[in-house]
């Protein structure tokens, strides 16, 4: 669905029913679903507010269709066909226009939009969201201020349908943090009647009602359970969407959102197990959109601290594990590193086979293992650099498939390949080899003092 057709901002992955009706339908009811969607997810929003504390990812979905931005980012088609954002395109929302010069940029609202409650938007609530927004705290002003956004100072009222926007310093993400969710525009007349001295900006107000002008109201929320969206037919921002009225309801299980999924009875459902989404791509009964999110993380956090996970090796085998149980519906960064061939990692870390204590160190470091004295040394040879390099090939990419081919990649590297199915134990098994043949060299004069695995399970 495109940006306006509502699912502006839900998940990645997703099961999108193409299946027929359910049977039991009267026609009068089926060609009311042909204008309402039912979307059926784990979780329900704990706030309407994206300015608000604490407020979830679901609570992000009311706030993205509930309110207008200035701008929105546009949109382009990926390789596979799903549609993208485009982080380099902008397309007007509530501003019409807009003019940049290198010290501000002036904004020129449509004349014609309005609020839910029928009050026109102005240059003043423009003014009035913008301070909000650097001014609440938490992960709003921080937001803003990715994009060098940080003082009231900075939004300027020209007239009753102009805002200026001053710039502070040069900062190519300004631009691009004015089409995210945080910066919407709201309502500024209606919150200041609910707000108190103790809370200026009315985000007890907004917790649980709308005071925007998007695409979208809330015509009826119970909290756990139900979301009830209903079209604005005065939206004038953009293209009105589709259909007339969303059902979001909430279905902790993911066997029962599958069910409702494959029987038809739900449209759409987000965040199914991977599994689940691996099985239904490969049934070929419903279509499975998947789209990687720019900006989502999810780990999985180990205490380094203790045994046997004190040891970066150790944790080798958990890595192929995670990457098994995302079955191919994830894409498994590293870190911040490029992509490396081992090849790249030995010049890039300039290892040298005239001194192969330093070219260890430098591997250890790589990895983010603290080395210490634990009551000896380890002395390495040529050899043992070998069999450490041969370690880290081996525990971090053992099986990688890529185009029919398995090559090494470096363990902080991001792969894109397939995994095959690989034992731990075998990993297990190569790296206690390979550490033990490290700690029984003894013919090294240059030495270098690591930090000793107390367990390898």
């Amino acid at each position: 669905m495109k940006r306006r057709d509502f699912l502006k901002t839900l998940t990645a992955a997703s099961a999108a029913s193409v299946l027929p009706a359910p049977a039991v339908q009267s026609p009068a009811k089926a060609q009311g679903r042909q204008e309402t969607l039912l979307v059926v997810t784990e979780y329900s929003p704990n706030n309407f507010d994206i300015h608000g504390v604490g407020t979830n990812r679901p609570g992000y979905e009311v706030s993205w269709n509930c309110y207008d931005r200035l701008m929105s980012h546009g949109e382009k088609t990926l390789p596979d066909s799903t549609k993208s954002y485009d982080r380099d395109k902008f397309v007007p929302e509530l501003a019409e226009d807009w003019n940049l010069t290198d010290k501000s940029v002036t904004f020129r609202l449509r004349k014609n939009a309005k609020f839910h409650d029928g009050t026109p938007v102005t240059a003043k609530d423009v003014k009035w969201s913008l301070d909000r927004a650097v001014s609440v705290g938490g992960f709003p002003t921080f937001q803003m201020k990715a994009g060098s956004l940080e003082k009231k100072e900075q939004f300027v009222v020209v007239d009753d349908h102009t805002v200026r926007i001053d710039f502070i310093r040069k900062d190519n993400l300004t631009m691009p943090d004015l089409a995210v969710i945080v910066p919407g525009i709201y309502n500024s007349e209606l919150i200041k009647k609910h707000a108190t001295e103790k809370d200026p900006w009315g985000l007890d107000y907004t917790k649980t009602n709308i005071a925007g002008g998007g695409a979208y109201k809330v015509s009826r929320w119970q909290a756990g359970s139900e979301v009830v969206f209903e079209r604005n037919d005065d939206w004038k921002s953009g293209p009105l969407p589709k259909m007339k009225r969303i059902i979001w309801r909430t279905v902790p299980s993911a066997g029962n959102r599958r069910a409702l999924i494959e029987r038809g009875d739900a449209d759409i459902s987000v965040d199914l197990p991977n599994k689940d989404f691996a099985e239904l791509k490969q049934a070929g009964k419903v279509a499975v959109v998947t789209n990687l999110i720019g900006n989502g993380i999810g780990y999985i956090g180990m205490n380094v601290k203790k045994p046997p996970f004190e040891f970066q090796f150790a944790m080798r085998p958990i890595r192929v594990l995670s990457r098994q149980s995302h079955r191919g519906v994830r894409t498994m960064p590293e870190s911040k590193v490029p992509l490396l061939r081992i090849e790249e990692v030995s010049a890039r870390l300039q290892l040298s086979s005239k001194n192969p204590a330093r070219a260890v160190k430098r591997i250890v470091k790589a990895l983010g293992t603290p080395y210490r004295r634990l009551g000896g040394q380890w002395r390495f040879t040529e050899n043992d650099v070998a069999a450490l390099v041969e370690a880290i090939r081996c525990s971090q990419f053992a099986s990688v498939e890529n185009s029919g081919t398995s090559e090494g990649r470096f363990g902080l590297a991001r792969s894109r390949s397939r995994w095959r199915s690989t034992a731990p134990d075998l990993l297990t098994e190569r790296l206690q080899k390979a550490i033990e043949a490290t700690s029984k060299s003894k013919s090294s004069r240059n030495s270098s003092t690591v930090r000793r695995p107390s367990a390898v399970k």
